[in-house]
């Protein structure tokens, strides 16, 4: 379980954090941390992308100051940090970059050496004679903690391990890529030996050779080390403790990480069972509230209740490490049963020659894993694979349907190489991505085709189409004097001969709406209906085509419609 001792614990700690807080903008990256680290141990620091880790790296460090709170280390302590990305290095050789360790060390050497002058010369009657003797058995005393003699052989050690040969010690690290002058930096500060080692994901660049061998260094390192990796099985040969940085929080687990993670385990079931138990309560009280918070005989029940769940405290979602990335890539299209293929192939690099009549084949469904030392062509052949690099001999095939991606090495890389990459790619015929129509559903019909029809005609609809006609609409009968005063063929008819003014037509329009009759013109008959009675009994139409019939008082006088 995490280690929570008393304030008075962390005197023995040489490492000390006090309400460390850190934001960017609106986010809270750290808050109120309080962290000790003892003497001598080898802490991996874990917790999901964004938590902070490499944030209270570079606060240790002394890169980035905190909002507020206090790092406290011991009076001439030596901290050495290695961030997850550098800056380029040009205008010095991989080995004198290497020996820019020993700098303080060679600074000491001559203190000492100036310092045995001054005994020398001095006389041990004068007065400046017990300070000297004092400033140089001080010299004398951190020269026998920290110095070495063989600085060359150590320095070309070290960067043996990291993967360089012989050959590359003079070379310009302006030559190297962003991976290999990671192994520089880390080489340089693996020379100076500080007392606290912070390192930010190093095994991000290394391969398999290289990893290895700083495993077996760490393990042997005098100092404190504290350290940030993704790798489950370096972190259970490196470290001895591991502190989870969460929530803004450090919790300490005195462990390596395979007994960490099921601690962690362990203690989210039992965090969840506390939150959904809680939830459980809550919601009990709750509908006890709602359902008689308006009857006067519960109102003291009620009351309680209430004062209940603002006396709880709430215990906040099990939440963090339970999450987990769910990625669905879009299924590629089925690609022939060979994938790539060389043949054949010759590469080589001046004078140095990687590969000599080479024959590769990978196969659908294959995974194939390169394996080998530094050096001996691995991703040489990834580029020859994805056609980055052009062939010196022989004959690289991509099969039908396949589409190729490669992530590079180092990003800087990808640039003018991917780009180089692509090219190849699309005038290549096999290779050529295909770009297929997105799937139809099943519950949508094919869209129509259209297809121009003879010469001249119009264009017409094809398969699914092809439906039904709409009926015809039956003719409109002709007007009668209740159409508000319009006749169907003959036009608008004058005022006088209109029955209603146009207000009571609409007053009686508005009385027929409301009454549930169907909406239309005041008094108008329904089309279907006038055409019915219109036909005689031969079936043929009777109605005249008169615009309206007209009818006449019998004492005379103007005509109504």
């Amino acid at each position: 379980m995490p280690v929570a001792g008393p304030p008075g614990m962390l005197s023995a700690h040489v490492l000390n954090v006090s309400g460390i807080a850190k934001r960017y903008g609106g986010q809270v990256v750290l808050d109120d941390v309080t962290w000790g680290v003892p003497d001598g141990a080898r802490v991996g620091l874990t917790g999901p992308n964004g938590a902070g880790k490499s944030t209270l790296l570079r606060i240790i460090a002394g890169e980035v100051e905190p909002d507020r709170g206090t790092v406290a280390l011991p009076r001439g302590a030596r901290v050495g940090y290695l961030p997850q990305h550098i800056f380029g290095t040009h205008g010095v050789t991989v080995h004198r970059h290497a020996l820019a360790a020993f700098a303080d060390l060679h600074e000491l050497e001559a203190r000492r050496a100036t310092l045995e002058h001054a005994l020398a010369t001095l006389a041990p009657e004068s007065a400046e004679y017990p300070a000297v003797m004092e400033r140089y058995m001080a010299v004398c005393e951190e020269w026998d903690h920290r110095g070495r003699y063989d600085t060359e052989a150590e320095a070309e050690g070290v960067l043996a391990g990291l993967g360089f040969g012989a050959s590359d010690m003079e070379r310009d690290c302006g030559e190297l890529s962003g991976g290999w002058q990671m192994r520089v930096a880390l080489a340089q500060l693996l020379l100076r030996r500080p007392d606290f080692l912070l390192l930010d994901e190093p095994t991000n660049y290394l391969d398999l050779e290289a990893r290895t061998w700083l495993e077996e260094f760490l393990v042997a390192y005098p100092g404190t080390l504290i350290m940030v990796a993704h790798d489950r099985y370096f972190l259970d040969v490196t470290v001895d403790h591991i502190a989870e940085v969460l929530h803004g929080r450090v919790t300490d687990y005195p462990m390596n990480y395979s007994r960490y993670l099921d601690e962690r385990e362990e203690r989210l079931e039992q965090a969840r069972k506390a939150y959904e138990d809680q939830k459980a309560e809550v919601g009990r009280i709750e509908a006890f509230i709602h359902r008689f918070r308006y009857q006067a005989s519960k109102a003291a029940l009620v009351q309680s209740r209430v004062k209940q769940l603002e006396k709880m405290d709430r215990l906040p979602p099990p939440d963090g490490h339970e999450r987990t990335l769910k990625i669905r890539l879009p299924e590629a299209a089925r690609s022939g049963r060979a994938v790539v293929a060389l043949e054949g192939a010759r590469k080589r690099y001046g004078a140095v020659r990687v590969y000599d009549g080479a024959d590769v084949l990978i196969e659908r469904g294959q995974r194939v894993a390169l394996v080998g030392p530094n050096g001996a062509g691995k991703t040489t052949l990834l580029k020859l694979l994805a056609g980055v690099l052009p062939l010196d001999g022989g004959e690289r095939r991509v099969g039908h349907n396949v589409a190729l991606g490669y992530f590079a090495q180092d990003h800087a890389d990808r640039g003018a190489l991917g780009r180089r990459a692509e090219s190849a790619r699309a005038r290549q015929a096999p290779g050529r991505a295909v770009e297929l129509p997105p799937p139809r559903r099943a519950h949508q019909p094919p869209r129509p085709d259209r297809q121009g029809g003879a010469a001249g005609g119009a264009p017409r609809l094809q398969g699914h189409a092809r439906a039904r006609r709409p009926r015809p609409l039956p003719p409109r009968p002709a007007a009668d004097a209740g159409d508000r005063g319009r006749g169907r063929e003959g036009g608008a008819l004058p005022r006088e001969l209109r029955g209603l003014p146009a207000r009571q037509g609409e007053r009686g329009g508005r009385r027929e709406r409301a009454a549930g009759r169907p909406r239309g013109r005041p008094g108008a008959r329904q089309p279907l209906a006038s055409a019915r009675r219109a036909r005689g009994a031969n079936g043929r139409s009777s109605a005249r085509p008169a615009a309206a019939r007209v009818s006449r008082p019998p004492g005379g006088g103007p005509a109504s419609a």
